[in-house]
C-alpha cells in the first residue's frame, strides 16, 4: 500500500525488512516473489 500511495522510501524499506524476517527461506516461492517486488519497486517498473 505504501508504494501505490507514493510513499515509495517506505514501501522499499518495508519490503527489505519482511524479507530479512524470512531468513532461511531464500528458496521459497513467497521469498522469491517478494524479492521480485523489491527489485521492481528499486528500479520503478513496480
Amino acid at each position: 500500500m505504501y508504494y501505490k500511495d507514493n510513499q515509495k522510501e517506505k514501501a522499499i524499506a518495508t519490503q527489505k525488512e519482511a524479507l530479512l524476517a524470512m531468513k532461511g527461506e531464500e528458496e521459497s516461492e513467497a521469498y522469491i516473489e517478494m524479492k521480485a517486488v523489491l527489485q521492481k519497486m528499486e528500479t520503478g517498473t513496480y
